[in-house]
């Protein structure tokens, strides 16, 4: 199974998913029907799919730096489209789309990448020392509209460690990277998690994390990036997620609470399993090298959600 045909797949769910989300979900008659709980349950198979090219892509891109571009200029033409289907106001801070989430796993992917080459790894210390201010977000009487504040300081924060990765002195190119070298750059990345929280990204923290799993497992490699995946997955839908949930039930007349599998938590989880066996017959081949192709792909995000809008607004 070629690049091309997993992209296809995942495109396909993706566009069923965002149907019941964006026009189903706005009906009475049809919200929360069974329809609709199918769609958003075959919609999960779309985000592991996405997330494993975007983990490979970095492993094979020449310029990073262009990655990134591309993946935060869709961020932005997509996001006033998604406020709309999602909230009917636009807000480019709060509940922000799909690419959001793939350039903060870009970025930290590349922070990382370019922290282990640092001569003088100890200043992309620096930027972690903004982190503690961001707890005043939990203390609203301390700063007016702290929501904000500390996400600036988040989004200063992940430019400044970008920056200080991509433009100070780098080692000896021939000199081997130790173990202990890769410390400080994960470090550093951890608080982009915490900025995809502020942002309120789709998948958040888990989904910048699940892709940076999946660099960091090697996604040439089967055997780990599968148990990545799963161990990922089972994480998000099953302990995370609404796998389980509270039951009471009478035992010699006493009230007692367990913890039963929710019929919907076990369908979203299997569905979201379908893309791990998918990537396991990837034959690593692209299938298509067409740049139409490829501008398609990133263009299909807010092209068919717009489309959506209009079709709920005409109806």
């Amino acid at each position: 199974m070629s690049a091309f045909v997993l992209k296809i797949i995942a495109i396909i769910t993706m566009l069923i998913d965002h149907t019941g989300a964006f026009i189903l979900l706005n009906s009475r008659e049809f919200a929360h029907t069974q329809t609709y709980f199918v769609m958003r349950s075959i919609g999960r198979m779309a985000f592991p799919i996405f997330a494993y090219f975007i983990a490979n892509g970095c492993k094979h891109t020449k310029n990073i730096n262009k990655y990134l571009l591309r993946l935060g200029i869709f961020a932005l033409i997509s996001e006033a489209i998604f406020d709309i289907a999602q909230m009917n106001e636009i807000n480019f801070f709060f509940h922000t789309n799909i690419f959001y989430t793939l350039f903060l796993a870009v970025l930290g992917i590349a922070i990382y990448e370019k922290g282990k080459s640092m001569k003088q790894q100890w200043l992309l210390l620096l930027p972690l020392l903004l982190s503690p201010v961001v707890l005043l977000y939990y203390y609203p009487s301390a700063i007016q509209n702290g929501y904000m504040f500390a996400a600036g300081l988040l989004i200063i924060y992940a430019i400044a460690a970008f920056c200080l990765a991509r433009y100070t002195a780098e080692r000896d190119a021939g000199e081997e990277i130790k173990l202990y070298r890769k410390v400080i750059p994960f470090l550093a990345i951890l608080p982009l998690l915490y900025l995809a929280e502020f942002l309120r990204t789709d998948y958040s923290s888990w989904g910048v994390g699940f892709i940076i799993l999946l660099y960091l497992a090697n996604p040439e490699n089967r055997l780990t990036r599968t148990i990545a995946m799963i161990i990922s997955l089972l994480y998000f839908y099953g302990y995370k997620g609404s796998l389980f949930v509270e039951s009471w039930s009478e035992i010699n007349g006493e009230q007692v609470l367990s913890h039963v599998i929710h019929p919907q938590g076990l369908t979203f989880l299997l569905c979201a399993l379908v893309p791990v066996v998918l990537i396991l017959v990837y034959n690593g081949k692209q299938g298509s090298k067409s740049k139409v192709v490829k501008w398609g792909f990133y263009a299909f995000y807010p092209i068919h959600i717009a489309a959506l809008v209009a079709i709920r607004y005409m109806f």
